[in-house]
């Protein structure tokens, strides 16, 4: 199943789903604590890429937002100009 344009949310709970599902039946003396850690596991491994991948972006959107106020104020001040002309 390809998750990738799913929300990071589904794609950390298909990654628990997938382990879980993969991993059922396996080992009919495995621990239900073993399973679970498994699952955690990961569950916890996918939490990690997502929020490397959502990190990349951030230096963009932190410039974006640190300059959208200015910008806005540089479009007031050209309107105002222009209504005066």
């Amino acid at each position: 199943i390809n998750y990738s344009d799913k929300h990071p949310v589904a794609k950390i709970i298909a990654a628990g789903n997938q382990e879980w599902r993969e991993g059922s039946g396996e080992h009919e003396h495995e621990a239900l604590h073993e399973v679970r850690d498994r699952v955690e596991r990961a569950m916890r491994l996918e939490l990690s890429n997502e929020t490397r991948r959502i990190n990349k972006r951030l230096p963009f959107l932190a410039t974006v937002g640190s300059s959208a106020p200015f910008i806005g104020l540089f479009g007031t001040v050209w309107g105002i100009m222009n209504t005066f002309t």
